[in-house]
């Protein structure tokens, strides 16, 4: 039951808005009664921290592959890779996990605010590609940035396919390696 109430929710929070969606809504979808909901979550911010903490979790267990190789470079491409793959095939949590929409109150956001479970391990594999000499003079914090700005941003385009704009029926697959070996080459 928990798990069909967290689906039910994320997909009503991204169809209706979060702000919009009650836990008797949820109950109602799901089939159940009000009472059942509340026997797992006592708030709709107790759903939002459940899901956000689960979707961190499930994108640091699958970047953890990056954490081995010998060529930092195919590392940090390999990083970008699975990011986006993962919010591509996750879209709503991913909105929710960064609160892309701004429905979640500051406190909803840093209730649930678990990226630490993979930022250490992009800024370790950055500092392995800076130590090739790579981005030349660069400070570190502004590589860092700079390829999380690209990461993030390029998966913001793809989930609501807003690159289909710019660049018509090209392969997301294809555009997201292009992107990714450009900006772990030629960013700064």
């Amino acid at each position: 039951m928990k798990q069909e109430i967290q689906s039910v929710a994320i997909r009503l929070f991204s169809e209706h808005g979060y702000g919009s969606v009650t836990l008797p809504m949820i109950a109602k979808v799901c089939g159940c009664k009000p009472s059942d909901v509340y026997k797992h979550f006592r708030t709709k911010g107790d759903i939002v921290h459940t899901l956000r903490a689960e979707g961190f979790k499930r994108l640091s267990d699958s970047l953890q592959e990056c954490a081995f190789g010998n060529d930092p470079q195919e590392r940090l491409i390999r990083f970008g890779r699975i990011y986006l793959q993962f919010a591509l095939s996750e879209p709503d949590l991913f909105i929710l996990m960064f609160n892309l929409g701004g429905r979640l109150s500051r406190a909803e956001v840093a209730s649930g605010s678990m990226p630490e479970a993979s930022f250490p391990l992009f800024r370790q594999i950055v500092r392995e590609v800076m130590v090739t000499g790579l981005f030349g003079e660069t400070d570190f914090e502004t590589v860092l940035f700079g390829l999380w700005s690209v990461a993030h941003g390029m998966a913001c385009l793809l989930i609501g396919e807003r690159y289909k704009e710019v660049h018509g029926e090209v392969n997301a697959d294809w555009l997201i390696e292009r992107v990714l070996r450009f900006a772990a080459r030629q960013l700064f």
